[in-house]
């Protein structure tokens, strides 16, 4: 794949449209078409790609989504917004195991890719990971991203997400006898 910078000025053009279709006037159809005329003009245009997933999970395409995203993910290993895209869909979906193990990965890729522009997602990713834990009662594991993610995140952030933290464990303990009655844990 191509640099996402290096896209053909038509096919920037039919993103421009798609984004209208869907933003201002949430015609999922129109903009499929529009998205689908830039992938003509230029396959390997990232954004275009990622906006097509966007849309086909919106339209409850969800298999279809993930498949294209999987197979970016093939083609351009390095493109983290894509595994953010994955990581936001599997976490609606209730699947945070496979959650869980995307973002590391994606985590593991920023890691070989340190000066790489996406670079920014860093926090959205490490956010994703505390809550994907979370969900999962890996309490520990949760504060330890926290503690590692402090640098990286504002200060009104690591507060917030810190107190989600502890409200988030209390309420396991409370649930945990009951939980253990049920022999869910």
């Amino acid at each position: 794949m191509k640099n996402p910078t290096t896209i053909d000025i038509q096919a920037y053009r039919y993103l421009k449209s798609a984004h209208e279709c869907w933003y201002e006037t949430a015609d999922y159809d129109a903009a499929l078409f529009w998205v689908d005329k830039a992938l003509k003009q230029d396959p390997d245009f990232v954004e275009a790609l990622l906006l097509k997933a966007d849309l086909l999970y919106e339209t409850e395409n969800e298999d279809e989504a993930l498949s294209l995203l999987d197979n970016m993910l093939v083609l351009t290993p390095d493109c983290l917004e894509a595994y953010l895209s994955k990581v936001a869909m599997l976490m609606t979906m209730g699947r945070y195991r496979l959650a869980l193990l995307i973002c590391q990965e994606a985590l593991f890729q920023s890691r070989r890719n340190a000066n790489k522009t996406d670079q920014w997602m860093l926090p959205y990713l490490l956010r994703h990971k505390m809550t994907l834990q979370m969900l999962l009662h890996r309490y520990w594991a949760a504060k330890l991203t926290l503690n590692l993610a402090q640098p990286l995140l504002e200060t009104v952030e690591v507060k917030q997400l810190n107190e989600h933290l502890h409200t988030q464990r209390k309420a396991y303990k409370l649930a945990r006898p009951k939980l253990r009655q049920l022999n869910v844990v």
